[in-house]
């Protein structure tokens, strides 16, 4: 639990804010998260903050579940739905899984409620990563691509989103200082 003055605080520091991040991997449970998210709107619209939500991890299965299962209950002061997405198709850029997704989304949240991407990227890492495939079988979208294509995907997702209206925020664009961290090896480490 976060105190009021804490919320505020770590609200201040931007003029949108996320409740939560990939809920429906770790929690919490729909119900719960309808909670969270009815103080979050509170504290958000008190300070004039727009508050998106829920960023569940990718608009699959569980993600589209999650978000059946809390959309409903959004309160009004929620200022939009924010997905999280990483290319599937042979690990590169194609329009028609952008429109899928739109689609998928917009099934559920209705065509006037803004939709953000928050989150999204293409992998750079040298090898694949355990925890989103093994090395015998890694998953098609974590194919690793080079800076060059790593930017030519980046550059047709963005005008994508873009040309769709839905504000979009790339994960890392600067690959991290450490070659381990998993997390470290989203985006462009040269140009």
């Amino acid at each position: 639990t976060i105190s009021r003055p804490e919320q505020i605080r770590l609200l201040h520091l931007g003029d949108s804010c996320e409740c939560l991040n990939e809920p429906d991997i770790n929690g919490p449970e729909p119900a719960e998260y309808r909670m969270l998210i009815a103080d979050c709107a509170a504290v958000a619209h008190e300070i004039g903050a727009r508050l998106y939500g829920p960023a569940p991890s990718g608009v699959h299965k569980r993600g589209l579940d999650y978000l059946k299962a809390v959309w409903p209950a959004f309160p009004p002061t929620v200022h939009g739905c924010s997905i999280h997405w990483y290319s599937k198709p042979g690990g590169v850029w194609s329009d028609a899984e952008g429109e899928r997704i739109i689609a998928s989304v917009r099934a559920i949240i209705g065509p006037d409620t803004p939709l953000m991407v928050s989150e999204c990227g293409w992998h750079t890492a040298p090898e694949q990563v355990s925890w989103f495939g093994s090395l015998a079988n890694p998953l098609p979208h974590m194919v690793q691509r080079t800076d060059e294509e790593a930017l030519d995907n980046i550059r047709r997702e963005g005008a994508f989103w873009d040309a769709h209206g839905v504000p979009w925020i790339l994960y890392q664009l600067n690959d991290g200082p450490d070659p381990a961290n998993d997390q470290h090896r989203y985006g462009i480490r040269r140009l």
